[in-house]
This record gives structure tokens, C-alpha cells and sequence, in this order.
């Protein structure tokens, strides 16, 4: 696969993922870069039928709501990558190219100092980019936590499983939390009638848990988040079915909705006490995330 079609796959598969249309993508194309794309350009593009210039790849990430890197990295099904000239890249040479793993104590400390120099200039940035504060808080927590996973584990794109390890991939659930309250979901299943808003990892997307958590929470209620510690992690009790607890946050208001009628019956903003009632038998380190979120209440 030429790598032009590659980007555009991702780039289809990114956008559907959204629920974004042609038109729609090629409007925020063009705030970002001056000139707007047309439903006919950008549908060149996922066909892999026109080149991309750097900026337009920055451009299109962002629109995008996901990084260059995940742009250029091949899907487990390829073999490899075919450069303009006829030169082919192996997928594990592409992905040690645009994804390098995280295993140096430098490349930490580089990426926690760029982060302080742009906290410096915060008010700069919050001006073009509408963060809130807690969101640089947040990011510089998943650097470290990635920094710490990828030390300890031996975490690679395209590298073989463990002998032994389950096929099944984890569940992932966002625990959510604003002045509002906690985040859960009535199941129109009633199996259990009402949860974190979670969802399994999709290995075919190359998913990390921080993907899965802000595209399940989009798709189910239409809250953008930003993702940030591990909370916990555990077999769950009664499916069996390994879970991992992400904390998060909101990053563009608290307005929900059922997004999802087939799995949804409701979304709301609870307190802990009210979580307490609907959720029983939490998970104990959630439970104490969420009292440090939302304050205690009587047991």
C-alpha cells in the first residue's frame, strides 16, 4: 500500500468514526489552513489520490482529534509501505519511525520540559486552543504514565502475545467526573442496570486505553473528554472480563445525551451518594477516586 493511501484509510476511518461528513471535515480544513476543501478533495485524499504537505497533516490531525502518528501507522493487515520512488518499509520499520517507544528517561525529561515551557505561555495557549487548566494537568499525567508503562512493559505495536494471554481484549471504563457529579449510563440490557460509561478496546484500531475511553464516552453520550491516570485495573467478578478504570475529565462543557439508543437508556450526572445506590459493590479504588473528585458521604 502506497503510503498516501494509508493516510487516507486512516483518515476515513477516523472521520466515520466522528460522525463527520466530507463537507463537514473540509470546513475545518479550512479554518485551520486558510483555504476550505471541497467534499470532492477530501474524498481524493482518503482515496489516496493527492500527496500531503506537512501542514496539512498537523491540519488534518487536529480536525481529526488524533495525532500525525496515528495517521502514518499502519494497520495489523499490511505488510508494509511503498514510498513514492517504489521503495517498500517493512510495518514494524514504519512504526518504529512514527511511534518510538517510550523507554529512555530522556525522552521523559524532554517531553515534561517542553510541557513546562508551554505552561509558561499558558495564557497564549488557552487563547488558541481553548484548553482549561486541569487538560495540561491531565497531559503531563499521561506522559508520565506512559513513560512508566512503557519501562516496566514490554509494550509494542505488531509484537506477538504472550503465551497464554486471553484473545479477548479489555474493557475500558471512563469514570468521568466535573462539578456535576460522576458520569453513568442506564443499559437498556439491564445487565447491570446502570454503569461507567466503558467499552472494549478495539485491537484492530490499535487502540490504547485513552483512545477507547474518549471514543466510547463521544459515541454513547456526545461529551468530549480528555483521558488521564490508570485508576485501577482487575478481572471483573462476574464476566471474567479484564477491566481498566481511566480517570477524566471534560473538555468541552457537560452536556450529555443518549448517543447510542441500542445500548443507552439514559445518561446523567450523579453524585458519589447516588452512585453508591446505583452502583453497588463498586470497585473499591474507584470509589475512593471519586471521593477525592466529588468528597465523601456517609456509607
Amino acid at each position: 500500500m502506497r503510503v498516501e493511501e494509508l493516510v487516507g484509510e486512516r483518515i476515513r476511518s477516523r472521520r466515520e468514526g466522528l460522525e463527520m461528513t466530507q463537507e463537514q471535515l473540509g470546513r475545518k480544513l479550512g479554518e485551520l489552513l486558510g483555504h476550505e476543501w471541497s467534499r470532492q478533495a477530501v474524498s481524493a485524499a482518503e482515496k489516496g489520490k493527492r500527496g500531503f504537505t506537512a501542514a496539512e497533516l498537523v491540519a488534518i490531525a487536529f480536525a481529526l482529534e488524533t495525532s500525525v502518528g496515528n495517521l502514518l501507522t499502519p494497520n495489523p493487515n499490511m505488510e508494509g509501505v511503498e514510498l513514492p520512488r517504489g521503495a517498500v518499509l517493512p510495518r514494524d520499520a514504519v512504526i518504529a519511525t512514527v511511534l518510538p517507544r517510550l523507554s529512555a528517561e530522556k525522552t521523559l525529561s524532554d517531553m515534561l520540559e517542553t510541557l513546562d515551557r508551554l505552561h509558561q505561555d499558558f495564557s497564549v495557549i488557552l487563547q488558541g486552543l481553548d484548553l482549561a487548566a486541569d487538560e495540561m494537568k491531565l497531559l503531563r499525567e499521561q506522559l508520565i504514565i506512559a513513560a512508566q508503562v512503557a519501562n516496566t512493559r514490554d509494550v509494542y505495536y505488531g509484537q506477538d502475545q504472550p503465551a497464554g494471554a486471553t484473545q479477548d481484549q479489555p474493557i475500558v471504563a471512563a469514570i468521568v467526573t466535573s462539578d456535576r457529579g460522576v458520569l453513568v449510563g442506564r443499559r437498556n440490557d439491564g445487565t447491570p442496570p446502570w454503569t461507567f460509561i466503558a467499552g472494549e478496546q478495539d485491537a484492530v484500531k490499535d487502540e490504547n486505553p485513552a483512545d477507547t475511553a474518549i471514543r466510547e464516552v463521544k459515541e454513547e453520550t456526545g461529551l468530549r473528554i480528555v483521558a488521564g491516570e490508570v485508576i485501577g485495573e482487575r478481572d471483573h467478578p462476574k464476566t471474567g472480563r479484564h477491566m481498566i478504570y481511566l480517570a477524566a475529565k471534560p473538555t468541552h462543557g457537560t452536556e450529555i445525551f443518549v448517543n447510542d439508543e441500542q445500548e443507552l437508556a439514559e445518561v446523567r450526572w450523579v453524585s458519589l451518594a447516588e452512585a453508591d445506590e446505583l452502583l453497588p459493590g463498586m470497585f473499591e479504588p474507584v470509589r475512593e477516586h471519586l471521593e477525592r473528585e466529588l468528597g465523601g458521604t456517609d456509607r
